[in-house]
């Protein structure tokens, strides 16, 4: 995952009963690959989206590559004759010799899905030690009515479920000096975690590339 690096930084090595939650993840979520990250060894993880349907269809799949590998195991070593390749647990299912497998997700048993609104989660105040999100609040900023509002209310319940120390990763298309990202941290971003009190403490960190068009 090109994530990787910079979760590393950011996010200290997590205790053996760390809890991560990824926001919006649909069909093509984060969390596998990072839980296959052995900097996340021990860790348990939730991925939610509002779809029901989405989740649905992650859940089929885990359930089915959980199967596969099953039967790959019972099955026992590969006949050295045969050119018949059995792709590792970890390894994504796109890869050659995983035919038959859901194409896509790496098998983790550390990760489950949800049906969740990013806006209004259901978890208690400080449940997780990492929050993070790729394109869900571009999507909901996408919305002139309610845009903005959308954006706050997503960083206003990623910061309430984070336990103290924790960090809140967001991947976004917005650049900060352009007048989009600007008006997101001044809109969004600020009131979010100005609203959540003074008994609460926060730093921001920018990481970004200008890509030109």
């Amino acid at each position: 995952s090109t994530l990787q690096p910079l979760v590393h930084s950011l996010a200290p090595r997590p205790d053996k009963d760390a809890q991560v939650l990824e926001l919006g993840c649909g069909d093509k979520p984060l969390l596998p690959d990072l839980m296959n990250d052995e900097h996340f060894e021990g860790a348990h993880a939730v991925g939610v989206d509002y779809a029901p349907a989405v989740v649905r269809q992650l859940r089929m799949d885990q359930r089915l590559q959980k199967s596969a590998v099953r039967t790959a195991t019972i099955a026992g070593p590969v006949s050295p004759k045969k050119k018949t390749k059995l792709t590792p647990w970890h390894k994504s299912s796109k890869e050659e010799g995983a035919a038959g497998l859901p194409a896509g997700l790496p098998v983790s048993s550390d990760v489950s899905y949800e049906v969740a609104d990013a806006r209004a989660l259901s978890y208690s105040d400080s449940s997780f030690d990492l929050v993070l999100e790729k394109g869900t609040v571009d999507a909901l900023m996408c919305s002139d009515a309610s845009g903005y509002e959308n954006g706050r209310l997503v960083v206003s319940e990623a910061c309430r479920v984070l336990k103290p120390g924790g960090v809140f990763l967001m991947v976004s298309h917005m650049s900060p000096t352009a007048h989009e990202g600007s008006s997101f941290v001044n809109a969004s971003l600020l009131p979010a975690l100005q609203g959540l009190g003074p008994k609460f403490t926060f730093s921001l960190g920018v990481h970004f590339d200008e890509v030109e068009a």
